[in-house]
């Protein structure tokens, strides 16, 4: 089975060692072919445009998708990622290649503010995440695709206490990925 992953900085690993990454630990996991092809600073819409080359042509089984953290940070809305991420799906599906949507982890804004930058509102991009997750979740079960929910996945584990699950308050920690990873159920 070959598998790709798109996205951010969130696939791609930013922060963390080689193999520590959700995408890499997934590919001891599972005997796939797994390819990461997250990358730093995307957001949907450059998503979006390499979906071709980096998914479409290269006729996997399955895609991860997984965006709209950046989107958010850049001060876009949470509507702003919507067509971007119905398209890939939908692209997907034409080309028989079975879509699986992930909802990303939310932002630690205190962290964010000291780590990353201390201009986005970090509590406004956390509702932004709530409101695309909802939306997702809904997309997902209208259109009987498999959804991963990191989002639940990590809010359970830690209870709203984000000490040490981050590097700079937008980026998990290890431990955060291998959690992640464990969480993944491809069915």
């Amino acid at each position: 089975m070959k598998i790709i992953c798109i996205g951010d900085s969130l696939t791609y690993g930013y922060g963390v060692n080689k193999g520590e990454c959700w995408v890499d630990l997934l590919k001891k996991k599972l005997d796939a072919n797994i390819i990461n092809k997250g990358q730093n600073g995307n957001t949907t819409t450059d998503m979006l445009f390499r979906f071709g080359e980096d998914v479409i042509f290269q006729k996997p089984d399955r895609v991860i998708i997984m965006g709209g953290t950046n989107d958010l940070l850049n001060g876009y809305d949470h509507k702003h990622i919507i067509p971007k991420v119905k398209i890939m799906i939908e692209e997907a599906i034409k080309n028989d290649i079975l879509p699986v949507l992930i909802i990303q982890i939310p932002v630690y804004p205190d962290m964010s503010k000291k780590y990353w930058s201390s201009y986005p509102d970090y509590n406004r991009i956390n509702y932004e995440l709530q409101e695309y997750r909802k939306w997702a979740l809904n997309y997902a079960h209208e259109q009987n695709i498999q959804i991963i929910d990191f989002y639940k996945i990590f809010m359970e584990y830690t209870h709203n206490n984000f000490e040490g699950c981050y590097i700079d308050g937008i980026h998990p920690s290890a431990e955060v990925h291998e959690l992640l990873c464990k969480s993944i159920d491809l069915i």
